[in-house]
């Protein structure tokens, strides 16, 4: 089985071998086709380096946020990201006890969770079932939906982007991929092992998600080729629209400094209050700051807006539905000339599987040459496979967003997961206090 943590909305489909099971809650990523859903909060406990002493860090403001994804066939379950760690107190519901069970540990889990004593508990169970056989109901749906107790996860694999993986492997919820049992790693670009992976120990790369910008071509003067852009060009005031979850804001606020690289700015004091003054400046030409795709693509169709970020997948795949209409294209995309910041796909196999043979099987199939090609031109993603990747819809090679050579994963910006995640909550409040309310 599999969750879905994190990643663009072109995930909606899964790749060869892959089935869509449902629609799953809404998080910081949008347009997700399937049902498993990440929970919170979860503690983060911290990277090294961080001086723990620096206001700026907020300790404990990590949180695997909600967000879905597809299931392969595996497996599927509607159980929580967080019921996989295996701490109790990064769980926000009650978990089913091993250590004290008579039949489940429902009972026992609820106890522990409300505080009760265990027998109390069962005694409601009873006296329920005695009641019309309401308590087998109760306790059905209890097995059903509390969280499954340590190693004993609902899912074999997790799709993971960045916090999301760093916060597995910190709390230790990834087994380490045994690369004998995926030989296809090795059609893998080689940057994917050098830079971009975040730690190639627990995770499989997959596919990388790209921050686009998407915009009417038949409202604006000239094509739209750098961040900048959306802070000088008179056409654009008060027609833009700007993603409002955290970290994203903060990567496009960082293109509008004068770091450089860009992305600089996000690993000191100095330049995130730097990226904090561009949004200022941004948020006076902006027409709103969304908290959905379907709300920036709603108000491009209006006119209302006619330029956003956005990702790539979902942006690509809206590209292409104007191609199949044989309707004229007004809305297009552009990957700025400076580059983008990215979000990185990796499958990792959870701890306690019993199925960590067919897991690992699985994934050796999803970065197949087959797989990934049936990915990419099902869902214009991003893909890793070297030898995929010359397969890719033409639009991919035109726009740039397919690396053909290892070189041009240069043009795609990564950020330091493990660095930022401690930052979240303070740069959240700032946001929130200096940009959206003024």
């Amino acid at each position: 089985m599999t969750a879905h943590t994190g990643g663009d909305a072109a995930d909606e489909a899964a790749v060869v071998g892959a089935t869509e099971l449902g629609n799953g809650g809404v998080g910081r990523r949008f347009g997700h086709g399937a049902i498993v859903t990440a929970g919170g909060p979860a503690v983060y406990r911290g990277s090294p380096g961080l001086d723990p002493e620096d206001p700026e860090v907020r300790w404990g403001a990590g949180r695997v946020e909600p967000g879905c994804g597809w299931c392969p066939t595996v497996g599927s379950s509607t159980q929580p990201m967080a019921s996989l760690l295996d701490d109790p107190r990064l769980r926000t519901r009650p978990v089913r006890r091993d250590d004290d069970r008579v039949v489940a540990g429902v009972a026992s889990g609820l106890a522990a969770w409300a505080r009760l004593d265990p027998t109390v508990v069962r005694v409601a169970f009873v006296v329920l079932t005695a009641a019309g056989g309401w308590g087998i109901v109760a306790y059905a749906a209890g097995w059903l939906l509390m969280a499954a107790p340590a190693d004993q996860p609902p899912l074999d694999l997790a799709d993971t982007a960045d916090s999301d993986f760093v916060l597995g492997v910190e709390n230790k919820l990834w087994l380490p991929i045994r690369w004998k049992n995926v030989p296809n790693y090795k059609k893998i670009f080689p940057h994917w092992f050098n830079d971009l992976a975040l730690d190639t120990t627990y995770g499989v790369p997959f596919s990388l998600g790209v921050h686009v910008l998407l915009y009417r071509r038949d409202l604006v003067k000239k094509p739209i080729l750098h961040w900048k852009e959306l802070l000088t060009r008179a056409d654009l005031k008060g027609r833009i629209g700007i993603e409002r979850w955290f970290p994203y804001w903060v990567y496009v606020g960082s293109y509008l400094t004068e770091y450089s690289p860009s992305t600089k700015a996000i690993y000191s004091k100095e330049g995130r209050n730097a990226i904090l003054e561009q949004m200022k400046k941004l948020s006076k030409r902006w027409h709103f700051c969304y908290d959905a795709g379907a709300k920036l693509i709603a108000a491009l169709n209006s006119g209302e807006v006619v330029v956003g970020n956005y990702w790539n997948g979902s942006a690509t795949k809206l590209y292409m539905e104007q191609v199949k209409k044989g309707k004229p294209i007004k809305i297009t995309l552009t990957l700025p000339e400076e580059g983008s910041v990215s979000y990185r796909d990796q499958f990792c196999v959870v701890r306690g599987t019993k199925k960590r043979d067919l897991a690992e099987a699985f994934l050796n199939h999803m970065i197949s040459t087959e797989a990934q090609r049936a990915f990419s031109n099902t869902q214009y993603a991003i893909i890793v496979n070297k030898e995929a990747a010359p397969y890719c819809p033409d639009f991919l090679k035109e726009k740039k967003l397919q690396p053909l050579k290892d070189a041009d994963w240069d043009r795609f910006d990564t950020i330091d997961a493990r660095f930022l995640e401690p930052y979240r909550k303070g740069l959240e409040e700032r946001f929130m206090k200096e940009v959206l309310a003024k």
